[in-house]
């Protein structure tokens, strides 16, 4: 990380000038860091309680929450192509049984939890990006 870090620093130096460095108070980016934090936490707690099945199944289910969150939040509306693929999505994700018998009570809270925490971060990112 601190390697990471030192790249981006010296890449917004002069004369490299990739970038331009803003400052930002804590309390702009703490709610944002805590969301992202709980994403990830949320994410490998459901790889840990879940089979991998059931869990690549809950993310799958995330593009489709993205979509309904960027609508209810932002008003971006998509085309009907992408209405019908994210309800194709939707029904194979219905039809799909893989592993899904292994699943605990708190294992399936956690992985809504997750698919759910997941897009309201990328729609709060993306509209922080705007």
């Amino acid at each position: 990380m601190f390697c990471t870090f030192s790249i981006l620093f010296i890449a917004s130096l002069h004369p490299c000038r990739l970038f331009d460095r803003i400052y930002l108070d804590v309390s702009t980016v703490l709610p944002l860091s805590v969301t992202f934090t709980i994403w990830i936490i949320l994410n490998n707690l459901s790889l840990a309680l879940n089979p991998l099945g059931f869990y690549q199944i809950a993310k799958i289910l995330t593009t489709p929450t993205v979509v309904v969150l960027n609508y209810f939040i932002a008003g971006t509306t998509v085309s009907k192509i992408v209405v019908g693929a994210l309800g194709a999505i939707c029904i194979g994700v219905a039809m799909t049984r893989q592993g899904s018998t292994e699943t605990t009570l708190l294992g399936v809270f956690v992985a809504t939890a997750a698919f759910i925490s997941t897009p309201i971060y990328q729609t709060w990112i993306g509209t922080k990006q705007e």
